[in-house]
């Protein structure tokens, strides 16, 4: 079940928000070029299915880079709530601070209970095109298993990674120009 305004094929929303390490990161960052992104979001750290959905991750991580992906992980905690729950739990990967929703509004995620972004997972080609929206907010090791059917998916088509045509409009997509700052 999809709950975005984004639409599988559209050219990902852009981002600039600090890690666990207070480093500013954006889609363009030479870490994210030439690989499939994963972005997962989800309420907060101390949420236990939150918490349970970044462990999924983190646990199949080395899977995740062995298929050419980087994982992003992008909640409503600060930067040094991050920090700490990356550090206690050995997050491998980037986890951004969310604090004003402001990357879960450009992506369109919904909120849960009006309050936090719900649990949602996109699979972005290299192209940086949403290749796959899953939505969830029970099952959490359902994102993880969508996010790897996908990228196995990407992995065997024709195109190896740009599975959807999109209209010829969304060149000029201010989502990509302007990130979030």
């Amino acid at each position: 079940m999809t709950h975005t305004k984004l639409k599988e094929g559209d050219v990902s929303p852009n981002f600039n928000a600090p890690d666990q390490n207070g480093i500013r990161l954006t889609l363009d960052d030479s870490k994210f070029q030439n690989k499939t992104i994963i972005i997962f979001f989800y309420p907060k750290n101390e949420s236990k299915s939150g918490a349970n959905m970044a462990r999924e991750f983190r646990d199949n991580y080395q899977i995740l880079k062995t298929l050419q992906c980087e994982v992003i992980g992008v909640n409503y905690d600060d930067h040094q709530k991050n920090q700490q729950f990356a550090q206690f739990n050995d997050i491998p990967f980037s986890m951004l601070s969310d604090t004003d929703g402001a990357i879960a509004r450009r992506f369109g995620v919904h909120k849960d209970l009006l309050i936090f972004p719900s649990k949602t997972t996109f699979v972005i080609n290299k192209e940086h095109r949403i290749d796959t929206i899953y939505s969830n907010p029970i099952k959490v090791e359902s994102h993880l298993k969508q996010a790897l059917k996908a990228v196995e998916k990407m992995k065997n088509s024709p195109q190896n990674s740009t599975n959807h045509t999109v209209a010829s409009n969304t060149t000029t997509n201010p989502a990509v120009s302007n990130p979030i700052s």
